[in-house]
């Protein structure tokens, strides 16, 4: 997608006569940054030119607004408001269940000697002041389950009419005006009623689950990895919501975020992947590329690999897809056909096909752009599926369920031509060591 002022710059070259016009419609921004383009404008000389006829004129401005409105709607930001974006809370609360602050942060939270912060005094909680790696939400007046459960959505999926997503507190098209990891971490925070009242009718917290765009970010219940079903830990420390000595107890979950998404997706601290899982959920295709684009899985990849020091085409600079990136992982690395690997023997599978690997695969006639993450191991059994992550899919950066390498019946049904091409275009691509 061309950029908006080097669109206008580009009309305003070859028909001057827009000018008046264009300075009229346009937000201002946009034509002085068209001006700017301009290597011949010399103030009002260009309006020396003669009229276009009105059809043209039209035709032009046409052009001109539909360009700056795919410029517009190119923004995918925030949340996807009718995808699962929930904060699960449940313990042991009297009625009336507490309200919360939730705290999201792109940085996890600390105190004033750098440890993550466990408390706050109730006075300090005024002082919260939202920041664009920091927003504060509160959440009430919702009834909890017989297990102690209060669920909270973010969106219009569920609860929109909530003083979170309607606008009284918040809206749910602001969390798009904050960091595009504002999600990486979790506080919460039981608050009470009023200065007088600091103590609050609730219990203790004991479990929390969090999801951003259907994507599972942390579960406390977690017992078992995906999708090996490898046992782990998950579980916090239940903490007492009670105020003691004017200090309000925070759950700080930091640290079982990262953890959780190492244990949980079998990540096993590998860089590249601990980077990749870290933006579950991420909207923002503006993290990982500047240039204006509508597909952005491969460049998700190359902004990976070269934020951990593999130099794959810049996404800045270039078309990031997956034929440059073949041939660089060609020049600095291995490629393997899927369809050799296929035919590889489980061992031989496990032992050059490494986490963090480059996949490319065809979701009909299209190539999407995958970064591999683990074998799919089934005892005593061929393997025959993977799993990984990748940008671009369902308009974020997403989890695969596992994905199936290629089966002889499936290839047996392609000629040799479109064996060729498939051979091209469905592939593992391996950084060198």
């Amino acid at each position: 997608m061309p950029d908006a002022s080097a669109l206008v710059a580009h009309y305003l070259q070859e028909e001057p006569a827009m000018c008046d016009l264009l300075i009229t419609i346009c937000r201002p921004n946009i034509w002085r940054k068209a001006f700017s383009r301009l290597s011949n404008y010399s103030g009002t000389a260009v309006f020396s030119r003669p009229a276009l006829p009105i059809r043209k004129l039209l035709s032009i401005l046409l052009a001109i607004l539909v360009g700056l409105l795919a410029a517009s709607t190119a923004r995918a930001d925030g949340i996807i408001p009718d995808r699962n974006n929930q904060v699960i809370i449940q313990g042991q609360f009297s009625d009336p269940a507490p309200k919360f602050l939730l705290i999201f942060s792109a940085k996890p939270l600390r105190d004033s000697h750098g440890r993550l912060l466990t408390s706050l005094i109730y006075a300090d909680l005024a002082k919260f002041r939202l920041s664009y790696e920091c927003l504060v939400i509160k959440v009430y007046g919702k009834k909890k389950t017989a297990s102690g459960r209060i669920d909270y959505f973010f969106g219009t999926s569920a609860d929109a009419d909530k003083p979170w997503n309607n606008g009284s507190d918040f809206h749910w098209k602001d969390w798009a005006k904050y960091s595009p990891d504002i999600w990486d971490n979790l506080c919460i925070i039981a608050l009470p009623e009023s200065k007088r009242e600091p103590e609050i009718a609730a219990n203790r917290i004991n479990k929390v689950t969090i999801r951003r765009g259907g994507n599972l970010l942390y579960d406390s219940r977690a017992t078992q990895s995906y999708p090996n079903k490898k046992p782990i830990k998950a579980a916090f420390k239940p903490i007492d919501l009670n105020t003691h000595g004017g200090a309000s107890p925070v759950l700080n979950l930091a640290e079982h975020m990262a953890r959780f998404r190492n244990d949980y997706y079998e990540l096993n601290n590998n860089p590249i992947l601990t980077m990749a899982y870290a933006n579950l959920g991420q909207t923002s295709k503006k993290k990982y590329v500047t240039r204006r684009c509508i597909n952005w899985c491969s460049k998700f990849c190359s902004y990976l690999y070269r934020r951990n020091g593999i130099m794959t085409p810049d996404p800045n600079r270039v078309d990031v897809y997956w034929k440059n990136m073949r041939e660089f992982f060609e020049r600095n690395g291995k490629v393997y056909t899927a369809r050799e690997v296929s035919s590889w023997s489980n061992q031989k599978k496990i032992s050059l096909i490494k986490p963090g690997s480059f996949v490319s695969i065809l979701v009909g006639n299209s190539t999407h752009s995958i970064m591999f993450t683990t074998w799919v191991m089934e005892s005593d059994k061929p393997i025959t599926k993977y799993v990984g992550i990748s940008g671009n899919n369902k308009k974020m950066v997403w989890a695969h369920r596992p994905l199936a390498l290629p089966t002889n019946v499936q290839l047996g049904k392609m000629t040799a031509e479109k064996l060729r091409e498939y051979d091209q275009k469905v592939f593992f691509g391996v950084p060198a060591k």
